[in-house]
């Protein structure tokens, strides 16, 4: 985490290239991811496609908002090293803690 205000936190995300991040959702978090670094495969729902930033892929989606409501299914497949960040909205009465603790895969 680097930052909380409230209910709403930043969380910073390494990924390794080759990282598979299997399909699931975060019952009480409204998500917002910006690539900082490196190339993924993601889906988010129904949508899927190439996100780069800064990489040797031609396309670059540098700190381009990628929308996670809260119950949304999604998941990413890492072509080379990412760095994303995560800004939350937690709901409900749920503590704060990580993206990575309010995790459930479907």
């Amino acid at each position: 985490m680097l930052f909380r205000w409230g209910r709403r936190q930043l969380e910073v995300w390494l990924c390794p290239a080759g990282e598979q991040i299997d399909p699931h959702v975060h019952s009480s978090i409204d998500s917002t991811i910006r690539i900082l670094w490196g190339c993924m495969q993601g889906q988010i729902a129904d949508k899927k496609g190439w996100v780069t930033a800064w990489s040797m892929w031609q396309k670059h989606d540098f700190f381009r908002p990628f929308t996670i409501p809260a119950g949304v299914k999604h998941s990413a497949s890492i072509a080379e090293f990412t760095i994303f960040l995560n800004w939350e909205n937690w709901r409900g009465e749920m503590p704060i803690t990580s993206a990575a603790d309010d995790f459930t895969a479907v």
